[in-house]
């Protein structure tokens, strides 16, 4: 063995533990490494919405002003609001995308009934956080008669099992034009009252300081209410100026609660409103089956192709089948390293591609069948077949992945997972049979008395 090969065996080695360990999770083999640790066994491919079960929401971005058209940069920014909203709440393998000029899509799998609901609120809310003046409050919502420029609002509601009995619900009667705004919020963070309920702490970047200590100078002993997504919080009454820049609300809160509009402040306010045009929610029991059928899919049309490779080359054939096993661990490692979610489609194209990873070795090998039927040697065959094979498999792949990237580059959604899968498994099949079955073809003809080959 030449020190070459010893070198790409070595290469090989190594990249296939890493990816054996890498997707042993994913294949359910992680029992194999107890001494990695807990954590180890979670380390799998994201599934998509339509294999996990999740929500597919689609809104349009609308301005209060009729007739005016809403600007693409409005559009930018709603959907970076949007992704730092969810972020903060944690929700992970989500995506969220323009679709057309003014709509947002937003995919987001593997939530539960009660993580949907917090999302939508996450999502809907638009008014954030208001300092308005309050003119008076009352229990009486009828006897309220405000002017233009007067909004009346209710007191938001305390906590479920947390209200008496004789709780009747306290609407404010405030200044429509906010004394304040949260633009100028600089910071928001959890905090605790002295009996451990929850409140919330905020702080003002420079302008914001500024403004709510004119404000709060401004208004000394008078009220000023605490408006959060169109509910009072709370209304103390201005005792001295706040020229410090920090503030907090208090009110019936649960920790839950607190923890949603610590988020909302935190990614900032909207800057126009969202219109839901549609909304699907998957169930876990259809992604489950849609794995099951792409599983069975996936191993019938491997074991067909092993089997057709076995038959027409012989021992060739099945060292292309270890070399199509290697791909199918490469493929899976390069999506686990990307973080690419794993779709429907993406599971197609995984299928599409064990198919094609034999493709370039039936070019190889046929290649190496002519030149033994022109009577050279089985060592001078292998490296003749390779070298005019090479061409031929290079512009093949190289045609199929660039149609992978323009997929990937304007496709969303299912189109985006097909492209991401098949492009992957291109770069994984071209490695495994250029270099792979190479290497184990001069591995086993290797010595000076070999003269013939099963093929």
């Amino acid at each position: 063995m030449n020190s070459g090969l010893k070198m790409r065996v070595g290469i090989i080695a190594v990249i296939f533990c890493i990816c054996f360990v890498a997707s042993a999770p994913t294949i359910g083999l992680a029992w194999l490494f107890p001494f990695f640790g807990p954590g180890y066994s979670e380390l799998k491919i994201n599934l998509g919405l339509d294999l996990q079960g999740g929500m597919d929401l689609i809104y349009r971005v609308v301005t209060d002003k009729p007739g005016t058209q809403v600007n693409p940069a409005t559009v930018i920014k709603t959907v970076e609001v949007l992704q730092n909203r969810l972020d903060t709440f944690g929700v992970a393998n989500l995506a969220i995308s323009r679709q057309g000029e003014t709509g947002v899509r937003i995919q987001i799998p593997g939530l539960t009934d009660k993580s949907q609901k917090q999302v939508k609120e996450l999502i809907a809310t638009t008014d954030l956080l208001t300092f308005n003046y309050v003119y008076g409050v009352t229990e009486d919502m009828m006897s309220i008669s405000p002017s233009p420029d007067e909004i009346v609002l209710p007191h938001v509601d305390p906590p479920k099992g947390s209200a008496p009995e004789n709780h009747r619900a306290a609407w404010y009667r405030l200044k429509k034009e906010p004394e304040l705004t949260g633009d100028g919020l600089s910071f928001a963070r959890i905090g605790y009252d002295q009996f451990g309920n929850p409140k919330i702490l905020l702080e003002f970047n420079s302008d914001g300081r500024k403004k709510f200590g004119e404000v709060t100078s401004r208004m000394v002993g008078q009220h000023l209410a605490v408006v959060l997504a169109g509910k009072v919080y709370t209304a103390p009454q201005i005792k001295e100026p706040i020229l410090d820049g920090s503030a907090e609300i208090t009110g019936k809160f649960d920790l839950e609660e607190t923890k949603l509009i610590v988020n909302i402040l935190k990614a900032g306010a909207l800057p126009a409103k969202l219109l839901k045009l549609g909304e699907n929610v998957v169930g876990p029991m259809l992604g489950e089956e849609s794995i099951r059928a792409g599983a069975i899919a996936c191993i019938v049309g491997v074991l067909l192709v092993v089997a057709y490779m076995g038959f027409f080359y012989r021992m060739c054939g099945m060292y292309a089948n270890l070399g199509l096993i290697f791909c199918a661990l490469i493929v899976l490692t390069l999506m686990l390293f990307f973080r690419a979610t794993l779709t429907l489609p993406g599971i197609a194209g995984l299928i599409l591609v064990l198919g094609m990873a034999v493709d370039a070795n039936v070019l190889i090998f046929e290649r190496i069948k002519e030149e033994l039927a022109h009577g050279k040697t089985v060592r001078a065959s292998i490296d003749a077949g390779f070298e005019k094979a090479w061409s031929a498999i290079l512009d093949s792949n190289l045609t199929t992945l660039i149609t992978t990237i323009i997929l990937g580059w304007f496709g969303t959604g299912p189109i985006k997972g097909f492209a991401v899968t098949l492009g992957v498994g291109v770069v994984g099949s071209m490695f495994t049979a250029i270099v792979v079955v190479r290497s184990i073809l001069e591995l086993t003809h290797s010595g000076k008395n070999v003269g013939t080959m099963s093929i």
